[in-house]
């Protein structure tokens, strides 16, 4: 015969039993959205991390590309302080940055010239922007100062300081003789006018 008390204690322990099978069904299922809550999470935190990588590789790559527009620039100004020193240079006569003139560019500067010292008709070429050099005619009776261009179009050409008169010089020949159509008259054996060495400085 079953008793009461026997039934209140099956109640009891059907009652156990389901809040059992219910703390275990909660439990499994807490346990796998934490799981997969953890996974989630897992799989974010590794996607940052990846971004951040790329991030910081494009930061290095940036660095690697502003020390070579920095080292460009400084290159670049070396560059521009070098050809202002060129400039500089060149407004100043400087002979390496003279260019040969055509005949008629330095004829047209010796019309336009009054000085007579030749050390000063050069100096003035070199302020033009002209090559020009001075030349030394050596003979038996002196030495005669000659001013010379390379010019453009006639090669070589001599000039009296003075007189601007077109010389021809040639070691053997006699100096008057050498100039063109011998404004002077031509020269005598006895004069001693026999060029034995011809200097040119530029």
């Amino acid at each position: 015969m079953i008793t009461k008390n026997n039934g209140v204690k099956s109640k009891s322990l059907i009652i156990l039993v389901v809040i059992i099978v219910l703390l275990i069904t909660v439990s499994a299922s807490g346990y796998y959205i934490l799981n997969r809550l953890y996974s989630e999470l897992t799989d974010e935190k590794q996607s940052l991390e990846n971004e951040l990588k790329v991030a910081m590789d494009q930061v290095n790559d940036s660095n690697v590309e502003l020390n070579q527009i920095e080292t460009e620039l400084e290159q670049h100004e070396i560059n521009l302080e070098e050809n202002i020193s060129k400039l500089q240079e060149l407004k100043s006569g400087n002979e390496y940055y003279l260019h040969d003139p055509t005949l008629n560019e330095a004829w047209e500067f010796l019309e336009n010239n009054e000085e007579t010292d030749i050390q000063k008709i050069i100096d003035d070429a070199k302020n033009r922007g002209l090559r020009c050099g001075y030349v030394e005619v050596a003979m038996e009776i002196g030495v005669f100062e000659l001013l010379v261009f390379d010019t453009l179009d006639y090669d070589m050409v001599y000039l009296e300081c003075d007189t601007y008169y077109l010389v021809y010089p040639v070691v053997g020949l006699n100096y008057f003789d050498c100039i063109y159509e011998q404004p002077y008259g031509p020269s005598h054996p006895e004069d001693n006018d026999m060029i034995t060495e011809i200097l040119v400085m530029w």
